[in-house]
């Protein structure tokens, strides 16, 4: 479960807004909605949501396997084309990871994504209006 949390939280935080390039990392229609990262892997789907807020923090919550949730609040910025986000609360403590934001860069409520950071997972996003 470990490994499929970080691999949301590496992948799923392709985010960001402002930047060297505003039309390539501009977020803003993030802030009044909801982005849904779903894991899939070996047959197993794990779903987190993901809040993103103009004070550059960011809100995690993911359902567990087994029911029940696990949260993680943190901290998020963009630098150069990359979205760099910090969790606390998270099963490996407090991380920075820096992944690319192209993904997310403009995206309203409908609209949806997918891509494999590895053999072993596809991650399926989208984002749902509203909080």
């Amino acid at each position: 479960m470990n490994k499929v949390f970080s691999s949301l939280i590496a992948s799923g935080l392709i985010l960001g807004a402002a930047g060297v390039a505003q039309a390539e990392t501009d977020l803003s229609l993030l802030f009044d909605n909801t982005v849904k990262m779903t894991a899939v892997t070996g047959g197993t789907e794990m779903e987190t949501t993901f809040k993103f807020n103009q004070d550059n923090t960011v809100d995690l919550v993911m359902a567990l396997p087994s029911g029940g949730e696990r949260e993680a609040q943190g901290t998020w910025e963009v630098r150069g084309e990359e979205l760099c986000t910090k969790f606390t609360g998270g099963p490996q403590g407090e991380a920075e990871m820096c992944n690319p934001v192209a993904e997310m860069a403009g995206a309203a409520p409908g609209d949806k994504w997918e891509f494999s950071p590895s053999d072993a997972i596809t991650i399926k996003g989208e984002v749902i209006a509203g909080r």
